[in-house]
């Protein structure tokens, strides 16, 4: 685990701890019907993300007005920090094109979220070829889908914070619901452009990241 890591952060790797100390070791949270899967997390995994996590902290992430937020005590209502990583659309120029937003911490946070990607995606024989990823810090989605993706995604959350799941609605007449996932340091991967997904409410600092194709 990265010597990097600061005090405050000591609770949350406890109670992390906990959970993994306590979860069977041939539990994987698998839905085959819907394509809905977590992982055990393994160290390489958990110290992957706290890296991630470390850098967020001392990220500048910009507010946009481009992304829907729900009035939240702890989130502006009128805009969200949002940023991209890896390859995104240039709005002005209508192309696609890197650097990602932050240009000093964006490679890095890309790199390790591509890494963290290919490992799960070789481990558990799973397809997602990640070029980009999003990064919200104290976003409440409302229910939506990610229309513009291509195939699965990768998703997980970072942070101090308490509850916070996502749910995961089934798509199809048979089923309205479908799930409730901790995505706590504990990556999900599931198909967001077919299955409509919304994140519950929160309280405290929360940082999600999305890995995925476009």
């Amino acid at each position: 685990m990265s010597e990097a890591f600061e005090y405050e952060d000591v609770k949350i790797i406890n109670s992390i701890s906990k959970r993994r100390m306590t979860k069977p070791l041939e539990q994987i949270i698998t839905n085959k019907k819907n394509d809905v899967m977590g992982f055990i997390i393994d160290d390489f995994m958990m110290d992957t993300m706290w890296d991630i996590y470390w850098i967020l902290k001392q990220t500048r992430i910009a507010r946009t007005t481009k992304r829907q937020v729900d009035t939240l005590d702890f989130c502006d209502s009128k805009s969200v920090q949002s940023m991209i990583v890896g390859l995104r659309w240039n709005y002005y120029k209508r192309q696609y094109e890197t650097p990602a937003h932050d240009v000093k911490n964006g490679d890095a946070l890309f790199k390790l979220i591509k890494k963290l990607c290919d490992y799960i995606c070789n481990k558990y024989d799973l397809t997602l070829d990640c070029n980009t990823a999003t990064i919200n810090k104290n976003f409440r989605c409302s229910l939506h889908q990610d229309k513009s993706n291509i195939g699965n995604s990768l998703t997980f959350s970072l942070g101090d914070f308490k509850d916070g799941e996502l749910d995961i609605r089934c798509n199809d007449e048979d089923c309205t619901f479908m799930g409730t996932y901790d995505t706590k340091f504990n990556p999900i991967y599931f198909d967001g452009s077919k299955l409509p997904h919304e994140v519950r409410a929160f309280e405290g600092t929360r940082y999600s990241v999305v890995c995925y194709r476009i």
